[in-house]
């Protein structure tokens, strides 16, 4: 083939301006353009890879989610200044302290409607507790106990264990010994003088008046009650197991033992002595049989 050459033209003129000529939009030779990428979390700086290039006024997708290392958006056209921030399934989105304490079981600031779970956490520096009355404490729960405000007149403080028995607290006050409102053992009875307490057959603590005068105080083996000084002498007579020491005081107003006859005399015991009314005699025993 015969050589050819053909002549350029050449100029040491600037190049003529042809922006224009690459434009992406209606350029004769313009440059390839591809949408931004998405912005789809935490991510290390790159340079990319594209043999493509990005308008100047491109965006890049934030996908609304809630997936680890996501960039949260707000998910809320009416959110507003104080209000509290709370997940959605996309974002977040802003809520009132009523609705975050309707969400926590309160309907609003200190007004509960269903029982608050504090997980076994201590309430500290807490101020003044106002307990709402009732009439008894709620079901036993095993290793758990209850305090709770009893409805009376006025109301009473109780504590009930995890066996449903309960106890009254805050009995610091004054209040009667025999009190059955307030003590669960014991009968009603005002303070007499000279009275004692006893335990009766219900069984409870009671009262037991003061006897009348030289009455003493005795028991038939189950109850206690008092005894005229007669009854008392009666039931100690054939009693003694051992000399009675009298301390040298004499024995006053006693009537010896009385026997009709020789055959009325008891079983000899040395120094018994007995008035026979036969013989209008006393007679000693000196020598038992």
């Amino acid at each position: 083939m015969a050589e050819t050459w053909k002549k350029v033209a050449y100029t040491d003129d600037a190049p003529a301006a042809h922006k224009d000529s690459h434009d992406p939009e209606d350029g004769g030779d313009s440059l390839d353009c591809a949408a931004a990428g998405e912005i789809v979390g935490v991510t290390a700086a790159a340079e990319g890879d594209a043999h493509s290039f990005a308008r100047s006024n491109h965006t890049h997708q934030i996908q609304a989610s809630i997936a680890d290392d996501h960039i949260l958006t707000v998910d809320d056209a009416s959110a507003a200044d104080d209000e509290i921030c709370r997940f959605t399934a996309t974002g977040v989105e802003g809520i009132t302290p009523a609705t975050l304490a309707a969400a926590m079981a309160l309907d609003d600031i200190g007004v509960g409607d269903a029982a608050l779970d504090m997980n076994g956490q201590d309430i500290a520096n807490g101020g003044v507790i106002f307990l709402t009355e009732q009439a008894e404490a709620e079901a036993d729960v095993e290793g758990k106990g209850q305090i709770w405000v009893n409805t009376a007149t006025p109301n009473e403080l109780w504590f009930t264990d995890d066996a449903g028995t309960d106890f009254q607290l805050g009995l610091g006050a004054a209040h009667a010994l025999l009190n059955g409102s307030t003590h669960s053992d014991t009968t009603d009875d005002a303070v007499t003088q000279g009275s004692i307490i006893i335990g009766n057959d219900t069984p409870a603590w009671d009262e037991l008046v003061v006897g009348d005068a030289n009455d003493f105080l005795g028991t038939d083996g189950t109850d206690v009650a008092w005894r005229s000084a007669a009854d008392s002498m009666a039931a100690l007579s054939g009693a003694a197991a051992a000399a009675f020491d009298l301390n040298g005081q004499q024995l006053q107003n006693h009537v010896l033992h009385v026997v009709a006859n020789a055959a009325g005399r008891p079983d000899p015991v040395v120094g018994e002595i007995c008035w026979q009314t036969d013989e209008l005699a006393i007679y000693v025993c000196t020598v038992a049989a």
